[in-house]
């Protein structure tokens, strides 16, 4: 397993293209933005004391961080790099050196796990760039760094809510590179499983759009409302309420329309999602003649 691991890094890293613009654009962009809020403190007054003014700290901004694998950006970013390890064997016909030595179920690991990697170093490096960023820039306009590096109970309170943003953004982006993974190998095409990954993200995120309009047409068919709390957006959304604000997440609007989940509730959908998209990814990709 480790061997495939090893390989499927190397493959990765070895088209500089990809990686460059799905995993070190976020570290690189954080630095080249930062190296420019600098220049503009140092030529401009108006900006220093804005800056001055929101003093958002440098927690915070790492905890944001993470949110960008859900906006379009990066979820376009994770669609393509998900697509490319996936679907790039097909057009380059490399199966058939590869699966007569592995098992299709290490295989499909292996590029799970270098997709995993990849996400982690991507956000994760850029993450530390963004805290390095702020506190450097907070001290070039002569503001206070806060939380200070030794605040123990800020910084342990910051360790449990990064992990849990990060925990949440990862399980977000591993369902969308599962909708991805999906399209790759039933259409065998890396664009195919972008476009697949794009409509059944896009499908899910308007359940609840559908269901209300459902709901104002038909009025028997309101209970259909509470489907919107089976989906993985919903639930993922809940994980992090429950993180944050220790209570359930409910949609403005729908407070009285829903009822409150727990917790537990919401990792066990979540989970459920997940067994059930690699389980299928696995069905697909092991009933492929490849080497026929």
């Amino acid at each position: 397993m480790v061997n495939l691991f090893r390989a499927e890094w190397r493959k990765i890293v070895s088209n500089r293209l990809v990686v460059s613009f799905t995993v070190w654009i976020f570290p690189i962009g954080a630095l080249i933005i930062y190296l420019l809020l600098l220049l503009g403190v140092m030529v401009s007054e108006e900006l220093r004391s804005g800056l001055q003014q929101q003093n958002v700290s440098w927690t915070d901004q790492m905890n944001m961080a993470w949110s960008i694998i859900n906006n379009q950006f990066g979820r376009l970013l994770l669609l393509v790099l998900t697509a490319f390890i996936f679907a790039s064997e097909y057009q380059w016909g490399t199966w058939k050196n590869i699966i007569p030595r592995s098992s299709r179920v290490k295989l499909v690991a292996a590029k799970f796990m270098a997709l995993g990697a990849f996400v982690v170093i991507a956000y994760g490096s850029m993450t530390i760039v963004i805290a390095l960023g702020n506190v450097v820039s907070t001290l070039a306009i002569g503001g206070t760094v806060s939380p200070a590096l030794n605040d123990g109970p800020a910084l342990s309170a910051f360790a449990r809510d990064y992990a849990l943003n990060a925990f949440t953004a990862l399980c977000s982006g591993l369902i969308a590179a599962c909708y991805t993974a999906l399209g790759g190998i039933w259409l065998r095409s890396v664009i195919g499983g972008i476009a697949v990954g794009f409509l059944l993200t896009f499908a899910e995120e308007s359940v609840l759009l559908v269901v209300l309009l459902l709901r104002s047409l038909i009025p028997s068919l309101s209970n259909l409302i509470g489907l919107h709390q089976f989906t993985p957006g919903y639930n993922l959304a809940n994980i992090g309420s429950w993180a944050t604000r220790e209570e359930s997440y409910l949609p403005p609007g729908l407070v009285t329309l829903l009822e409150p989940r727990s917790l537990e509730f919401s990792l066990v959908v979540v989970a459920v999602w997940l067994v059930v998209l690699l389980a299928l990814i696995l069905y697909l990709f092991r009933k492929q003649d490849i080497l026929g």
